[in-house]
């Protein structure tokens, strides 16, 4: 199936068009064959919409507006709104266990985009930002991804299609990395999507650059 040369997608501003948003991202990524960046687009898009949604003033009806368009070995991602205020990068106080729905402002985008940044306009603003592949993409195998489905305690492949990713796998005798793998499984348990995708993003950060 040929890419679009873009999408958008419009939601109404309010909490719920979060989780609506990290949906419809993951299922974005597997209809143009971008599986690789599924848990990293989920994340970011989750903080933009919730950065969107929760901070400035805006008029009633407002919406939000995702634009995703391809770009060499990866996508391109601006979300629009039409509120005040700016949106700030904070640091990742404690990535092992901090893993809530919202709350991090742009620290999580920074850590997972390969370029982003904030356009002002008349009224609102845009943040936009870049996702790529690795220059060697990771294979996953569909009897890999089965097996991920059977052993989950959540049906994450119930409505969203190209969800069960393998979770990344702790290094030998690292404290971190059995932090990160015990946040995971907590989330699994109580069915908490979001929080599985952004800890295991976190996690493999954390290997990449403690692990290589």
């Amino acid at each position: 199936m040929p890419v679009p040369p873009s999408e958008e997608v419009r939601y109404r501003r309010f909490r719920p068009a979060v989780r609506a948003a990290r949906a419809a991202a993951r299922d974005l990524a597997h209809r143009w064959a971008l599986d690789e960046l599924a848990d990293d687009l989920e994340s970011v898009i989750g903080e933009l919409v919730a950065n969107a949604v929760i901070h400035g003033h805006a008029t009633r009806g407002s919406q939000v507006a995702i634009t995703y368009r391809p770009i060499r070995r990866g996508l391109r991602v601006e979300v629009r709104d039409w509120a005040t205020g700016t949106p700030l990068a904070r640091e990742l106080t404690d990535p092992a266990t901090d893993f809530a729905e919202s709350g991090r402002g742009l620290a999580m985008v920074d850590a997972l985009s390969h370029r982003w940044g904030v356009i002002p306009r008349v009224i609102g603003k845009s943040v936009w930002c870049e996702l790529k592949r690795s220059r060697r993409s990771v294979q996953i195998s569909p009897e890999a991804k089965a097996t991920h489905m059977c052993d989950s305690k959540v049906d994450e492949a119930s409505d969203l299609p190209g969800f069960p990713l393998p979770d990344p796998v702790a290094a030998d005798g690292c404290t971190a990395c059995a932090a990160h793998a015990e946040s995971i499984h907590t989330a699994r348990h109580q069915g908490d999507r979001s929080a599985i995708t952004d800890q295991r993003v976190l996690m493999r950060r954390h290997i990449d650059a403690e692990h290589p």
